[in-house]
């Protein structure tokens, strides 16, 4: 750490190819179509942070969301938010 701080950092360009990532969309977090509970669990997680919406699925007039997953004998085990969605 002396090292880095006591040294002059020259910066480089970047070499290689340019990738792009788009911004998540909020309908991203939609677990209604996953079929692995793996995936399932890995969803909530990534979406469990701040600045970001919650998993969810809707139901009729429903709208469940999920955070602080545990993946436990093969069960996604996590708090639910229920919400009834607001009549357009």
């Amino acid at each position: 750490m002396k090292e880095m701080v006591n040294q002059k950092n020259i910066a480089l360009p970047q070499q290689g190819e340019i990738v792009k990532f788009s911004r998540r969309k909020l309908s991203d977090g939609d677990l209604s179509d996953l079929n692995r509970i793996e995936t399932i669990y890995d969803y909530i997680r990534m979406l469990d942070a701040e600045g970001y919406p919650l998993s969810f699925i809707e139901k009729n007039n429903l709208k469940l969301e999920f955070k602080e997953a545990q993946l436990l004998d093969n069960k996604v085990v996590a708090k639910v938010y229920i919400t009834i969605k607001k009549k357009e």
